[in-house]
């Protein structure tokens, strides 16, 4: 082989070369950023997995907190039960009552009217006693 023929294998293996040290470094530089995106990736999934915790906490306070709200509202129930049958009670009493003074009043109309009879008659047996002694006076 004559040294032109191997000086320019040389030169088209130093190209080689270098072409390969160039695909070398721009293989390393991906794969760097490959790593950056695999640690992105994995912190990721790690905040993911916290976030899945905290909802899972979350979604039990939640659960609780509405069990306790229904038995506040079935407690508040009851108690609006008893109030509707308090003021049932109430209305029946009222009404009772009602009736009651009523009768009281045609009671106490009663005796009163029995009184006037009273007076009255004791006011005609006056007069008629007067009339009887002016008419025994004059004949």
């Amino acid at each position: 082989m004559e040294i032109k023929q191997i000086a320019d294998l040389v030169l088209t293996h130093s190209r080689e070369i270098t072409a390969l040290q160039e695909s070398t470094k721009s293989a390393h530089h991906r794969i760097g950023e490959n790593n950056q995106i695999a640690a992105g990736i994995n912190d990721l999934a790690k905040s993911v997995a916290e976030m899945a915790s905290e909802v899972k906490h979350l979604t039990k306070r939640v659960d609780t907190s509405i069990e306790k709200i229904e038995i506040g509202q079935k407690a508040q129930g009851e108690r609006i039960g008893n109030i509707e049958k308090i003021i049932m009670s109430i209305d029946r009493a009222e009404k009772y009552i009602e009736n009651h003074g009523k009768r009281l009043d045609t009671i106490e109309k009663a005796g009163a009217h029995k009184w006037d009879k009273f007076i009255w008659l004791i006011f005609s047996a006056v007069a008629a006693a007067v009339v009887a002694f002016i008419l025994s006076q004059i004949f």
